[in-house]
């Protein structure tokens, strides 16, 4: 019967060899599933996966095409403060944290 222990802050549960559903140092997910925990291993996509992440669209993913937003033209002049000196002027959210 798997017990729980404590590791610092944690608590830890061993986890059965053929119960487990991960091998050796892997990264999980855990949920909390009512008054139950589900584990899950964390699925690492890569560029070779790319078929099966594009599978995952319907065939008439933007069939209709995108919408238009119109855009204002931008000062590349560098005269314009723009958002980012408006943001420097704002106080830092971490400023209560003193950084």
């Amino acid at each position: 019967m798997p017990r729980v222990s404590k590791s610092g802050n944690s608590l830890v549960v061993r986890i059965p060899k053929e119960l487990a559903v991960v091998e050796g140092a892997q990264d999980i997910d855990i949920e909390r599933v009512g008054n139950a925990l589900a584990v899950r291993p964390v699925v690492q996509l890569t560029i070779g996966d790319l078929t099966l992440i594009l599978a995952m669209f319907s065939l008439n993913f933007m069939a209709a095409g995108r919408e238009f937003h119109e855009q204002s033209e931008r000062d590349w002049s560098g005269n314009s403060p723009g958002v980012l000196m408006q943001a420097l002027d704002r106080p830092s959210p971490w400023h209560s944290f003193g950084l």
